[in-house]
């Protein structure tokens, strides 16, 4: 296998374009309307001032505070913390209620989805979040499970033993053999962000854990079937040096950029 446009080319379960993200500005009290086979893809910074949460941690709910206080390091509690403020004010825009109206069930591995009420409210209202760093990201369609992934892409020398550890044989022989000669570890570590976040994608939006790594490959082989039917999966890059992925049910989607307020700066 030559090239890292080579090793996409047979690891997508389908030929999909790339997502090109062209955001717009929102408010999240005063999102765009959300119909059926659309869906809307948020990203917004965690990086607040003290003020900002002083106004915005009421609308947690008592688990929450109490999972943001068991967080050893400040910095990793203020991202939770904005993330989930964050989470609630769209959800409470797109379902007309009150951030702190918005109550939560969990899957078996953590997944969060809306309560039964609150779910028949919006024909069945279906998000997924995703965060690393500074910058998290939101997904929200309607009448199908959706999962989003996010990566900072970094240089990755243990990133061949790590694939051989959570990824399919076939998937890890990929990337073992993701060269061109160039750069060969640059397009290794490319790569294996853009096999990780899809599979994460796809995983989340089933409600599975990381167990599900090895259930299923992203690189089909001829005597294979193609574990990913009835799904669509895409990367894309929401900034310059970070690797998203989505999945979601069925056929490819409408999808829509959005902004949370402030404009997300790219690196310099």
């Amino acid at each position: 296998m030559t090239g890292n446009s080579d090793f996409l080319a047979k690891t997508v379960a389908r030929s999909l374009p790339a997502i090109h993200w062209r955001y717009q500005q929102v408010s999240p009290e005063s999102v765009p309307q959300l119909s059926p086979g659309t869906i809307h893809l948020w990203r917004s910074p965690l990086s607040m001032p003290r003020d900002w949460f002083a106004q915005h941690e009421f609308m947690l709910s008592s688990d929450e505070q109490e999972r943001a206080q068991r967080f050893k390091f400040d910095h990793h509690r203020l991202r939770f913390t904005a993330a989930r403020c964050r989470l609630r004010q769209l959800l409470a825009a797109y379902l007309a209620i009150a951030p702190e109206q918005v109550q939560f069930c969990y899957g078996s591995h953590g997944k969060p989805t809306l309560v039964p009420v609150l779910q028949s409210q919006q024909s069945a209202l279906s998000f997924n979040l995703t965060h690393t760093d500074d910058l998290a990201l939101y997904a929200f369609t309607l009448g199908c499970a959706i999962g989003v992934d996010i990566e900072r892409i970094r240089p990755m020398p243990e990133g061949v033993q790590i694939a051989q550890r959570f990824f399919t044989p076939s998937e890890s022989e990929a990337i073992a053999h993701c060269t061109s000669g160039k750069n060969d570890s640059v397009e290794r570590d490319d790569a294996f962000f853009t096999l990780w976040t899809l599979k994460e994608a796809y995983l989340k939006a089933k409600g599975e854990g990381l167990v599900g790594l090895q259930s299923a490959s992203l690189v089909l082989t001829s005597r294979g079937s193609n574990p990913f039917e009835g799904w669509t999966l895409q990367s894309f890059s929401p900034i310059s040096g970070y690797q998203g992925a989505i999945a979601y049910e069925g056929r490819k989607a409408r999808i829509h950029f959005f902004d949370v307020e402030a404009a997300i700066r790219e690196p310099d």
